[in-house]
């Protein structure tokens, strides 16, 4: 039958995001992306699918982007 899917197919197909790896950054916490997103629904429907079997890092600390921006602006002599 066209456009129909047999029960593996459809397994496979809904595993097929399990089978790789996906890296997200943000300098926002999670409950501040319904500020980027605008709509609370579709923020907990993102992060529900991002945030199953995970493992989140969360890291504190200086940027090296900021940190590499301000050596640029200002190169400190002998180096």
């Amino acid at each position: 039958m066209h456009g129909s899917m047999s029960g593996e197919e459809k397994r496979s197909d809904g595993l097929l995001g399990e089978r790789g790896s996906t890296l997200v950054t943000s300098n926002l916490p999670f409950a501040e992306w319904t500020e980027v997103l605008g709509s609370e629904r579709l923020t907990g429907a993102l992060l529900d699918r991002l945030t199953h079997h995970v493992h989140i890092l969360e890291m504190n600390g200086e940027s090296y982007r900021l940190k590499q921006s301000k050596h640029k602006r200002n190169p400190q002599p002998g180096r």
